[in-house]
């Protein structure tokens, strides 16, 4: 059993890795969760399953019956109920906001759109600009393969010219698709409040760069 466990565990990561590569667009965990599953029905592999672990999942509703809560087991419940509040935390916090928090994207929020077509966004607040935190960026490339560089700022000669430049010549290999910017327009920032709303970045221009880096 123990082969054939390994097997499908190879088989499975070679499917998300390279559907991660070559069609990034496909949805490699499903796909690979689907040809396990599949494999294993039809092959007829003795694979462990949650039917043979725990004795099947029960068709019914289960009884409801009061638990016996007591001091003691209180105590022993406080320091995992902390540690799963925090993890909890950690992943709300890894579900980025794609714009940083010198943006004034206030009446849209562009990463609520993007986890709801399925898109998961990291987003980096840069700590310092000179010296330009570039660590932080080539790690967050490392970890995404893509990048879309967010100000609210003019395009030319600006922040975002600098961390695409970085991305490029050091983190080069590291990219899998081009990386994309979004600013405000290139013009002399309007004083009507109608036409520096038109200039300023839109939150649907930063889901539509995010959507096209990932082949969406």
């Amino acid at each position: 059993m123990g082969r054939f466990f390994l097997a499908m565990v190879i088989v499975s990561i070679a499917i998300i890795a390279t559907l991660r590569r070559w069609r990034p667009s496909w949805p490699g965990i499903l796909i690979a969760v689907v040809f396990a599953a599949v494999a294993s029905s039809v092959l007829a592999l003795p694979v462990e399953t949650i039917g043979s672990r725990f004795g099947g999942i029960p068709r019914s509703l289960p009884e409801f019956v009061w638990p016996n809560l007591s001091w003691d087991s209180a105590q022993h419940l406080v320091i995992p109920t902390i540690t799963i509040a925090l993890l909890g935390a950690i992943e709300s916090l890894l579900c980025a906001r794609v714009a940083d928090n010198l943006t004034t994207l206030k009446r849209h929020d562009p990463n609520q759109e993007l986890m709801a077509q399925g898109i998961n966004a990291e987003v980096i607040d840069l700590r310092t600009l000179r010296p330009l935190d570039k660590a932080t960026v080539l790690e967050s490339l490392k970890r995404t393969n893509r990048m879309v560089v967010v100000e609210e700022g003019w395009p030319t000669c600006s922040i975002s010219s600098e961390i695409i430049a970085i991305a490029m010549t050091e983190g080069f290999d590291d990219l899998d698709a081009p990386v994309m910017r979004v600013t405000d327009v290139d013009v002399p920032l309007p004083y009507a409040a109608n036409l520096e709303k038109m200039a300023l970045i839109k939150a649907s221009q930063v889901v539509e760069a995010v959507k096209a880096v990932t082949y969406r």
